[in-house]
């Protein structure tokens, strides 16, 4: 109980994991042309998905087709914040309601958009708790205050759900491909490399063609994700160095997903995940030459 009443995850940790969520949504709609990343606003009524009640206070919603730049420009704005760690207790609300509407309102939103929107939510009231000025400042808690106990009880609540929300992303992402035939098979990135929409660019074709044609290399790379993702899900459990290791290992695992199949948000997004389900709540990120490490 002693370290409960101790927790503090308020370090720059947590606030580089807002500022990767937020920075894959700030760039999916700076670089993506408005006609190709949103649904007309007058056809939402035809998605049944959409609830009248989320149609009515999603944030894309409050503008006309015309004026949908506006739009933009104040998400990226409030991402920006967002961004920069500027008042979480402000803008972990805001975060989350624009990841959330760019999510139900986006046609070309993918598994990446959703993670976000859901990590964004239970972030909410960390957020709240988070009295800084900037998510890169270093929290000093008085812990003998019951105020401070109720506080940590609180927010080891709150980011034991968002470990455990990660663990089990990583767990269904893997456990699932057990029963599709091409992943059980072992040829699955076979197909996903020559994949027309999610392939690998043509530049990197010929270097990994070779080793695709050889049945074994093939088999070994698609259960190796298997089990990799499920090592990241029981990656909790390790010990501090080893968490840290296999969260290096996940973040060229990542990489190597935009690389192949170009999906920057989502990895910026999963970088983020890798964060909270990996790196030690207690062990702050140093940034050297940087005033607000202090």
């Amino acid at each position: 109980m002693k370290k409960i009443f101790a927790f503090s995850p308020l370090t720059n940790v947590y606030g580089l994991a807002r500022t990767l969520l937020a920075l894959s949504t700030f760039l999916t709609i700076l670089f993506t042309d408005s006609d190709v990343l949103f649904r007309p606003l007058g056809n939402f009524q035809h998605f049944g998905y959409l609830k009248h009640f989320l149609m009515e206070i999603n944030f894309y919603s409050f503008f006309f087709n015309e004026n949908i730049v506006w739009a933009k420009v104040i998400s990226l704005f409030i991402l920006g914040l967002v961004i920069s760690g500027w008042r979480p207790r402000i803008t972990g609300l805001l975060h989350w309601y624009i990841s959330c509407s760019f999510a139900l309102s986006c046609i070309i939103v993918d598994g990446g958009d959703h993670i976000n929107t859901i990590l964004c939510f239970i972030l909410v009231p960390i957020t709240l708790l988070d009295s800084r000025k900037n998510h890169w400042q270093t929290y000093h808690p008085v812990f003998d205050k019951l105020s401070e106990k109720y506080r940590s009880i609180t927010l080891f609540a709150f980011y034991t759900v968002l470990k455990i929300q990660v663990a089990m992303i990583y767990f269904q992402s893997s456990t699932a491909k057990f029963f599709v035939k091409e992943w059980a098979n072992g040829t699955a990135i076979y197909y996903w490399f020559y994949d027309p929409s999610f392939g690998a660019p043509d530049w990197l074709l010929p270097i990994i063609k070779p080793l695709l044609h050889y049945s074994l290399i093939t088999v070994f790379i698609t259960w190796s994700v298997l089990v990799f993702e499920l090592a990241l899900c029981i990656g909790p459990l390790l010990s501090e160095k080893n968490r840290k290791y296999l969260f290096f290992l996940g973040v060229a695992f990542h990489f190597s997903i935009f690389i192949i199949h170009g999906l920057a948000s989502f990895s910026l997004t999963m970088y983020a995940a890798l964060l909270i389900l990996l790196w030690p709540h207690d062990s702050p990120i140093v940034f050297k030459n940087l005033k607000f490490n202090k």
